[in-house]
C-alpha cells in the first residue's frame, strides 16, 4: 500500500507541478499587451535525491536578458534627445520659414532694396521714405522674432519643469519597488519586478541612465554621466541648474517632489530629452 500511496502522492505533486506552470503560461498569455509586462516561465526540479522522487516547482524566473535591456534602454535615451531637439528646432523654424509672406528675409530684401534706390538719388524725399518705411518693417520683425523665441525659451523652461519632476517621481518609484521587492514573497516579486522595469524604461526617455543589479535585488540607477540616481532604497532627486538660463532662470522646483530623498543631481550632469530641452 505504501508503494502504491507513494506513486499517487508523486503524481499529485507533479499534476500541482504542472498545473502551476500552465498557470504561469496562461498568465503571460493574458498580459500579452500589458506595457512593462515580462514573460515568467517556471523551473521544475527533482523533489528528491535519485530517480524517483517526484517532481516539484523550484522557482519562477523572468525571460528577460540584461544586454537586451541596456541596449533598449540606450536606444529610448537616443530617441527621447532627438524628438525634444526635433520638437524645439521646429518650433523656432517656424519664424524663419521663408514660403511665409511676412517672413524676416523678404523684410531684409526690401530694406536694402530701397537703400539701393536711394544711393542712386539721396536727396529723393520718395526714396527717403521708402527706406524709413522698411527700416520700420524690418525693426517690428526682429521684435516678433525676439518676443516669439522669447516665448518659446519660457514654455520651454516649464516643460523643462514638467520632465524633472515626472523624472524625479520615476527615480522615487524605483526606489519604492527596490524595497517592495525585498519585502515580497516570490510570488509578488516578478510583477514588482516589472513594474520596476517600465519606470525604468520611462525615466531613460527623459533622461540618459545607466544601471545595475547587486546581491540584494536592488536596481541602482546612475545617469549617463555617473551620478547616482537610486541607490538600493535611497534616491537622489533631480534638480534645474540654477545657471540654465540667466535671462530666465528656471525656479527651484525639486520640492514638489515628496521626500525622502537626496536633492542636488543638476540637469546639466545627465543626457536624453532634459539635455536637448537645456
Amino acid at each position: 500500500m505504501s508503494g502504491i500511496f507513494g506513486i499517487l502522492t508523486k503524481a499529485g505533486t507533479a499534476l500541482n507541478a504542472h498545473r502551476y506552470s500552465m498557470e504561469v503560461t496562461s498568465n503571460n498569455i493574458n498580459n500579452l499587451n500589458t506595457p512593462g509586462f515580462t514573460r515568467k516561465q517556471a523551473v521544475l526540479q527533482n523533489s528528491a535525491f535519485g530517480v524517483t522522487g517526484g517532481v516539484t516547482v523550484d522557482h519562477v524566473i523572468q525571460a528577460k536578458d540584461e544586454f537586451t535591456d541596456k541596449q533598449i534602454i540606450n536606444q529610448n535615451m537616443a530617441k527621447g534627445q532627438h524628438e525634444s531637439q526635433s520638437q524645439v528646432l521646429s518650433r523656432i523654424e517656424a519664424y524663419f520659414d521663408q514660403e511665409n509672406p511676412n517672413n524676416l528675409a523678404d523684410s531684409l530684401q526690401q530694406f536694402f532694396d530701397t537703400l539701393r534706390q536711394l544711393s542712386t538719388n539721396p536727396s529723393d524725399s520718395i526714396f527717403r521714405k521708402q527706406v524709413l518705411n522698411s527700416a520700420t518693417d524690418m525693426s517690428k520683425k526682429f521684435n516678433d522674432i525676439s518676443n516669439d523665441i522669447q516665448s518659446v525659451r519660457e514654455s520651454l523652461n516649464l516643460e523643462i519643469k514638467s520632465q524633472i519632476n515626472q523624472a524625479n517621481s520615476y527615480i522615487k518609484q524605483i526606489a519604492e519597488l527596490n524595497q517592495n521587492v525585498k519585502n515580497a514573497v516570490e510570488e509578488e516579486q516578478g510583477n514588482l519586478i516589472d513594474q520596476r522595469d517600465l519606470a525604468l524604461k520611462k525615466l531613460s526617455e527623459i533622461v540618459g541612465v545607466s544601471f545595475f543589479y547587486d546581491g540584494q535585488s536592488n536596481l541602482n540607477v546612475m545617469t549617463a554621466n555617473g551620478e547616482p540616481l537610486v541607490q538600493g532604497i535611497t534616491p537622489s532627486y533631480l534638480v534645474a541648474d540654477p545657471f540654465l538660463d540667466p535671462f530666465n532662470p528656471v525656479p527651484d522646483f525639486q520640492q514638489d517632489v515628496i521626500s525622502p530623498g537626496n536633492y542636488g543631481v543638476s540637469v546639466k550632469d545627465t543626457d536624453g530629452n532634459l539635455t536637448s530641452l537645456t
